[in-house]
């Protein structure tokens, strides 16, 4: 039964075609060695990677010897690599959490074009897609950040988001399986472990069936985004160019005009993996002789990889506008 729903499911999403070659992220809890367990049971080609991180002392050498362990009574390729983490999250000025993620998902890309791979099968479930979903909503995030994980991003693949986590336990049981147990998962010392662990169960004696219902939603959220992303590119054709050279012009008389500024301004950026400044503006409309109270202008960009700035057309300010500026990073 788990096996056909998730076969099921790969095939709806077009996730992975039968027999492929896939890299699984295996770090030995029990999500991925259900994910690693059902893929070799489907047919798939497998190569396990598994990532030490040497965050958790002999835990995470545990953890290692675990993964080595299984791969090898089922015969299956395993590459083990080693992280410096917190060395990589100082000198990049990042969290551990996102250094961690940084590091293993670009090995993962790597090592799948060395062997020429289809995908990157990682083990989130639905349950991880809930959780993802009220991390952005607490954050604060636009439509794209309501979607919850989805089943395909590039060449990263999820084939459990259909499950629970109850459901992957279960699975487990049944074919006598054992995993490991990261004992950070159990302390609400990081942010999605405070919604795991006390968020999540306080929602369930209002709704006891809330991860279901949050999950239902999110996939509506996902098509609406899709509409409103198709709506966001031709507003982005109407208000901006490229020049010869590669530079992003924006007309900002006809971005001043829509009806979303401050949206549009976000999706005509956020492709480029630009920081860019914001500088809010406000004004007396009647000076400006523009629609809105206030609009958001693009006044200064920090180069991203050497890619190119932006240019705002035909900005003129009456010298006796009162502005009041805040500035902060986007």
């Amino acid at each position: 039964m788990f096996s056909r729903k998730i076969k099921k499911y790969i095939d709806s999403e077009h996730l992975l075609q039968d027999g492929a070659s896939v890299i699984v992220a295996l770090s030995g809890g029990a999500d991925s060695v259900a994910l690693f367990r059902i893929l070799s049971e489907l047919g798939y080609q497998l190569k396990a990677v598994h990532c030490n991180f040497h965050l958790r002392g002999a835990e995470s050498d545990r953890d290692e010897l675990f993964v080595r362990e299984l791969c090898d009574a089922h015969k299956i390729d395993l590459e083990v690599v080693h992280f410096d983490t917190e060395k990589y999250a100082v000198g990049h000025g990042l969290s551990i959490e996102m250094a961690a993620r940084e590091l293993r998902y670009d090995y993962f890309e790597r090592t799948r074009a060395e062997m020429g791979a289809e995908a990157i099968a990682v083990a989130h479930h639905r349950d991880d897609s809930v959780e993802t979903l009220l991390l952005n909503l607490i954050r604060g995030t636009g439509i794209n950040g309501l979607k919850g994980m989805r089943p395909k991003n590039g060449h990263v693949v999820r084939p459990l988001l259909t499950v629970s986590r109850i459901e992957i336990l279960d699975y487990l049981k049944k074919i006598g399986q054992d995993f490991v147990t990261d004992s950070t998962n159990l302390h609400d010392d990081y942010t999605r472990n405070k919604i795991r662990l006390n968020l999540i169960p306080l929602m369930e004696q209002i709704n006891p069936s809330v991860k279901e219902s949050l999950w239902l939603t999110a996939n509506r959220l996902a098509e609406t985004a899709a509409v409103y992303n198709r709506a966001m590119e031709k507003e982005k054709e109407r208000v901006s160019y490229f020049t010869e050279n590669g530079i992003l012009c924006i007309d900002v008389k006809a971005w001043a005009d829509s009806d979303a500024p401050h949206n549009l301004s976000c999706y005509l950026t956020e492709d480029a993996g630009w920081f860019i400044r914001w500088c809010r503006l406000r004004f007396f409309r009647w000076k400006l002789k523009l629609p809105k109270e206030y609009v958001y202008c693009l006044m200064e960009t920090a180069g991203w990889n050497g890619k190119p700035c932006v240019v705002m057309k035909d900005l003129r300010f009456p010298e006796n506008v009162m502005l009041r500026v805040w500035m902060f990073l986007y």
